[in-house]
């Protein structure tokens, strides 16, 4: 009976593929008679906390850790704040230590992130193995600093590091879960081209503001397409301008649960590059119209879009002065696009192997 701990960053791409390799632990038998403790560390009162709530299995249990990050900026409070986190860091490590032994850990799956670092730290005191999953082209300083610790190394991406193992992402069960009548669409031609636009909350606007303007100023062009525009919850303010068209449909979130009936009706997407995101289009036979966000760590999201243009056939855009006429183009460019999509959707695949990777390994010891 094994006992593991998962802990990763706290952004979409990380939470999602822990969640669903949980889920794919509980919902599989055979499987799930083989873990005695599934814990989730991480911060209290955080996403993954009400995550585990809401899942709410059996053995399954979030433990809250200590833990900080380093903030690149230059002022005195972000120096301040990064001179404490290091001591909360420390504690952590040592409480992690203490937490390790309290639940005799097996092994720790990590999705990285600098809140997981106690956990790693930790777990390699204690010279036990650590498997990850990276799913960026271009790895964060965090997670090259994980490498370093892991004896397993899972990626989407080829060659990350130089003993990764190229698999692919971990993709959740709500892509293939949804009940239709959920979302009125009965006013929209879905013959047409569908296209979703999707950048998230923060460093957005820009990216929002110059869709919202072509479709303000090139009439005959967007009649010719629906937009789904996913505005995140620091861009409702730009929720009324969309709605006012009769092509637009906004959404300030897209459920986990819409989600596969929307990637099952849309064509193309307007996006950042985030890795996981480019990942789920894919599976779906989407075009990406990339548009990485410029203020990532190591630019990664623009490396993943080179990767994408590259073996995918899909467009790279830059967030610059020429953004609102590079996206307009490259609509015109694509005005009588429909993806031709009929393969089955496997999203256990990646699941199975670092699953089937873990058990095989503890039983040997």
């Amino acid at each position: 009976m094994v006992n593991i701990v998962f802990t990763g960053w706290w952004t979409w791409g990380h939470v999602f593929p822990i969640k669903s390799l949980i889920e794919y632990i509980y919902k599989n038998n055979e499987v799930s008679k083989k873990f005695n403790k599934i814990l989730w560390f991480w911060l209290k009162n955080s996403l993954e906390d009400r995550i585990c709530k809401w899942l709410n299995y059996q053995n399954l249990e979030f433990v809250p850790i200590f833990s900080g990050k380093i903030r690149r900026e230059k002022s005195f409070w972000a120096i301040f704040k990064n001179i404490l986190d290091m001591f909360i860091f420390l504690a952590g490590i040592f409480q992690c230590v203490f937490l390790l032994l309290k639940y005799k850990v097996d092994v720790i799956f990590c999705k990285w992130g600098f809140v997981a670092g106690p956990v790693v730290i930790a777990w390699r005191i204690l010279r036990k193995k650590i498997y990850m999953h990276e799913s960026d082209i271009v790895p964060g300083l965090a997670n090259k600093l994980a490498s370093k610790f892991a004896s397993v190394i899972y990626s989407w991406f080829p060659d990350v590091f130089p003993w990764s193992r190229q698999v692919g992402q971990i993709l959740g069960d709500e892509l293939i879960q949804f009940q239709p009548n959920e979302i009125d669409l009965s006013t929209f031609d879905l013959n047409k081209t569908n296209i979703v636009c999707v950048w998230g909350s923060q460093w957005s606007k820009t990216v929002y503001e110059s869709v919202l303007e072509i479709l303000e100023t090139d009439t005959a062009l967007v009649e010719k397409f629906n937009f789904f525009i996913v505005l995140g919850t620091q861009n409702t303010d730009l929720g009324r301008s969309f709605a006012s068209f009769d092509n637009v449909k906004t959404f300030d979130f897209v459920k986990q649960k819409e989600i596969w009936y929307l990637f099952s009706i849309w064509d193309m997407a307007i996006t950042r590059g985030s890795a996981t995101f480019l990942a789920e289009q894919k599976s779906f036979g989407l075009k990406s119209i990339i548009v990485p966000l410029p203020y990532t760590w190591w630019n990664h999201q623009y490396y993943n879009g080179l990767y994408y243009q590259k073996y995918f056939d899909d467009i790279l855009i830059l967030q610059d002065d020429k953004l609102k006429e590079n996206i307009r183009l490259t609509l015109h460019d694509l005005v009588w696009y429909k993806k031709d999509f009929k393969e089955k959707v496997n999203l256990d695949s990646v699941k199975k192997i670092i699953i089937d990777d873990i058990l095989n390994d503890t039983s040997k010891n």
